[in-house]
């Protein structure tokens, strides 16, 4: 009788963890923005013309105040965070209890030109170089810890332990290559008529941003 139940139990564990996996690497924000830029070539920054979803790579330059990185503190243009935890219920299920991103506006560019990326809530797809884990014996950092509290979320359990907790950071930096996609408009840039074009949502999707090597050309 057991044997069947145990059966059940197991094959709807399996199904859950594959539709998580699908979901992740096929429908995901993540996954829709890598595939988005991937299937786009990039043109050279002098060819962009307005009105057009374009594709561009190049540089990342700073053109405002730069954000700081909440884990790592390294300054960036961007940055986005997940954290999972343990169920405290449960030792085999983990829940997403943040994933949390920021931007401001900079310049990207090429060997012929610079386009200012201008969205409040680009899709990003990041390199997620800054892990960490509480593992067997780890410890959670100060940052994260602050990072859970901004959620009111408790970073012990009831015994008073550390929860078994996962984290993840990315960021895009000065300096960085990246590929971004958007609708170019022209925008004012000073009071004597200086204009240049900006990467922007076209109402239907946001802008695209990636330091992923693979969706960039060459």
């Amino acid at each position: 009788m057991l044997k069947p139940l145990f059966g059940i139990i197991f094959l709807v564990l399996l199904v859950i963890i594959a539709g998580l996996f699908v979901y992740d690497f096929v429908f995901s924000t993540r996954a829709v923005t890598k595939r988005k830029l991937r299937q786009h070539q990039a043109r050279l920054i002098r060819y962009v013309r307005e009105g057009e979803t374009v594709k561009v790579q190049g540089e990342v330059v700073a053109d405002e105040e730069l954000l700081t990185a909440p884990i790592s503190g390294r300054p960036c243009v961007a940055w986005q965070v997940l954290v999972r935890c343990r169920d405290e219920g449960d030792s085999v299920k983990w829940a997403e209890v943040m994933n949390e991103e920021e931007s401001v506006p900079f310049l990207l560019r090429d060997r012929t030109g610079q386009v200012l990326i201008q969205d409040p809530c680009p899709n990003l797809a990041l390199d997620f170089d800054e892990k960490g884990s509480t593992g067997l014996l780890g410890e959670l950092t100060p940052e994260v810890i602050a990072l859970l509290a901004r959620q009111g979320l408790a970073h012990t359990d009831g015994l008073g332990f550390h929860r078994a907790t996962s984290w993840r950071e990315g960021i895009i930096e000065p300096g960085e290559r990246i590929a971004a996609m958007g609708l170019a408009c022209r925008v004012q840039r000073d009071t004597q008529g200086g204009s240049i074009f900006a990467l922007q949502s076209n109402g239907e999707q946001r802008v695209l941003l990636s330091d992923i090597e693979n969706t960039m050309d060459g």
